[in-house]
């Protein structure tokens, strides 16, 4: 509704298809009541606005890039026929218009303003105090002044006569969408859809003015219109600006998985388990009034306003990461449907792809109710606990100690390997972590060990030591591994496979792609009884250095001799692939002189420095060498290599004890019962 005397506002929005402005619009538009009457004046723009013949109806405006294509007029409309439907057409290309879905405008002398705030008296020109953006389901007061001219008075103003207890007829008009079910109230009173169907609303004037309480609980944009036909001759009407009725909340109200299992809202490391990392589950979302009701209206706008959710907040594990990315995006944050009830959506997509416990929140998904900002969602219970996915194994290898083989308690078997804790896309969880989530809330590794799927496990000999759940890895780099030796020689185990278990308590995830089961000969795979996965293999050997006696003239320096063995099943043999075992002069020792041999007269000469053996022998160009001790200091010295642990043997039964053997120089034969003096090999 227009009131002859006041200068009624009219805003332009240029428009794309999709109805958003058309922020960079510079053309010129033609303005037309379509009545021959009524002048134009800018209110706020940056263009140019030419009303050539005043009272004429007729105006153009040519838009500056600095609208931003938004600019408001202002229309006088003195006198002329009362309905004025305004038209506005690009110069140029009249196909480019208004759709006319803002309705006529009807035109009195005198008739209601509906402003936001009390109108002051005289009041000022143009009225510029429309109705901001409501709460739905808010209160909010609605100021009401009579307005204009009566026949008894032509001062264009408040109309002060018009006093007391009227009813009015009040009716609403829904703009965006254009139907719905709910209906404001004034007053409490519910009103009319419609002019036809008005309702009538007590209302009390002092001096031209009342105040009543309004309330929409619903969302969009709307208009209240009054009217009051208790006088015929001049009847009062008038209507709001159209204004947005925004959400007052947007609320997660059910969380569960897709199979329907509701969110058990764990709050420790070792609480319930909801989904795993990065599988989907379903969002359920309330948009809500003040008053805590749905808003069935959201998502019917012409352009239909979206919904998003995200992990507003990370409740555990502290110091962990909120999500992948870390700033609480979700998978699927936006696919929601409509659900069952209206206001009420349902996302069956929706991804977390971190473990821990979340709060989720929800929000409109372009941040702004149709211009009308948005609210804060309600952070929901907690969601979780996340879980990983699967278990994975990288870079997994043995590395032999030489050769492709190891001996039995020789620190120096390589077991190097990576398990990861994935989501369902393959990542590590950064949260899966025992600093962060604490005792008894990660998977404990353990390993395994088989040879020739022999079905005993050895894993209780192999000591690759251990690590602990570090940003999704458990990783293990340990060049020093021992498989131990038992008391009696065993083996050989020249094919022991290592492997790795992973026992998930929590929540049974499983290592992917199993492949082995110690305790158990056969395929495991065709089996289906898997408990590990392998890592690599290495041949071990219980192995020992045997130092061969020695015999030569004392005239001459003197070879000692020596080899690795292992232990075959039946005996010891030479173990030719022994290139790594090393010998120097430091490592001899001689004791238990005999005959006519003394300390002084020999001594270890050679080699200075570390030899490697030669295919499982000591280097026959660089042997071990004693001194030889001159004439006449015939006899035999004891002579033992301090070798390694694993290298050591119960020679003489108890402790392993260093290798030993004599060396003897000369004819000396020790004892008349002795025939010949030999170490047994």
């Amino acid at each position: 509704s227009g009131i002859h005397c006041a200068a009624e506002t009219v805003g332009l929005r240029a428009l794309d298809l999709t109805g958003n402005p058309v922020t960079n619009y510079s053309q010129t538009v033609q303005l037309d009541t379509t009545t021959g009457r009524g002048s134009w004046q800018l209110l706020s723009g940056n263009g140019v606005l030419q009303d050539t013949t005043l009272d004429d109806g007729l105006a153009t405006y040519t838009f500056a890039s600095a609208d931003a294509g938004q600019v408001t007029l202002v229309l006088d409309y003195a006198d002329g026929t009362p309905l004025v439907d305004v038209d506005v057409s690009q110069l140029g290309n009249s196909s480019v218009r208004d759709n006319d879905s803002e309705g006529p405008l009807t035109f009195a002398p005198s008739g209601f303003t509906l402003t936001a705030n009390p109108l002051p008296n005289p009041p000022p020109s143009p009225l510029l105090d429309p109705l901001p953006a409501q709460v739905a389901g808010q209160a909010f007061a609605l100021h009401i002044s009579a307005y204009g001219t009566t026949p008894t008075d032509r001062n264009c103003g408040v109309i002060e006569s018009f006093q007391g207890a009227k009813t009015l007829q009040a009716w609403q008009s829904l703009v965006d969408p254009g139907t719905g079910v709910r209906v404001a109230s004034l007053a409490d009173v519910p009103v009319g859809t419609a002019a036809a169907t008005a309702q009538p609303v007590p209302v009390t004037f002092v001096a031209g003015q009342a105040t009543v309480a309004a309330k929409y609980k619903d969302v969009g944009a709307l208009r209240l219109h009054l009217s009051d036909q208790s006088n015929a001759t001049t009847p009062f009407s008038g209507a709001t600006n159209t204004f947005v009725s925004r959400p007052a909340d947007i609320q997660v109200s059910a969380v569960r998985t897709t199979a329907g299992v509701p969110n058990p809202a764990a709050t420790t490391a070792t609480g319930p388990g909801f989904v795993s990392a990065g599988s989907p589950f379903t969002v359920i979302v309330d948009v809500l009034d003040a008053e805590g009701d749905l808003t069935p209206n959201y998502g019917r706008e012409a352009v239909a306003e979206g919904l998003q959710i995200e992990s507003a907040q990370l409740q555990l594990p502290a110091g962990g990461r909120n999500g992948s990315a870390d700033d609480g995006s979700l998978g699927g944050a936006t696919a929601f449907a409509p659900g069952l009830l209206q206001g009420r959506f349902a996302n069956d997509s929706a991804v977390f792809d971190e473990s821990g416990i979340v709060r989720l929140r929800a929000s409109i998904a372009d941040g702004d109710y149709m211009g009308a900002g948005a609210p804060i969602g309600t952070l929901s219970e907690p969601v979780g606990r996340f879980f990983p996915d699967r278990f994975t194994l990288h870079n997994a290898r043995v590395q032999a100690a030489c050769n492709g083989f190891t001996y039995m308690d020789q620190p120096q078997l390589g077991v190097f390997y990576a398990v990861q804790a994935d989501n369902t896309l393959g990542q590590p969880l950064f949260n899966y972590d025992d600093t962060l989530l604490g005792s008894g809330a990660t998977a404990v590794v353990g390993h395994a060990a088989e040879h020739a799927d022999s079905g005993v496990d050895l894993a209780g000999r192999v000591s690759p030591g251990t690590a602990v759940w570090q940003s999704g890895q458990y990783l293990i780099q340990q060049p020093s591994a021992v498989f131990n030796r038992v008391a009696a020689p065993d083996g050989p185990y020249d094919d022991l496979v290592l492997g790795v278990r992973v026992a998930d308590a929590l929540d049974n995830r499983q290592l992917a792609g199993l492949d082995m089961h110690a305790a158990a000969a056969g395929n495991c795979v065709a089996a289906g009884n898997c408990s590990a996965r392998r890592i690599g293999s290495s041949a071990v050997y219980y192995g020992r250095l045997l130092v061969l006696p020695a015999f030569g003239a004392e005239s001459a320096d003197l070879d000692i001799g020596a080899e690795a063995q292992v232990f075959n099943g039946a005996g010891f043999v030479e173990h030719a692939l022994d290139d790594c075992t090393t010998y120097q002069s430091a490592d001899l020792n001689l004791t238990n002189y005999s005959g006519n041999l003394q300390a002084a007269d020999t001594g270890v000469i050679g080699p200075l420095t570390s030899q490697p053996l030669v295919a499982g022998q000591v280097n026959t160009a660089l042997p071990p060498l004693l001194q030889a001790p001159g004439l006449g200091n015939e006899g035999s010295v004891q002579v033992s290599f301090d070798v390694a642990a694993w290298l050591r043997f119960s020679w003489q039964g108890g402790a392993p004890q260093n290798p030993s053997a004599p060396a003897v120089f000369g004819s000396y034969r020790g004892h008349q019962r002795i025939i010949y003096w030999a170490q047994d090999p």
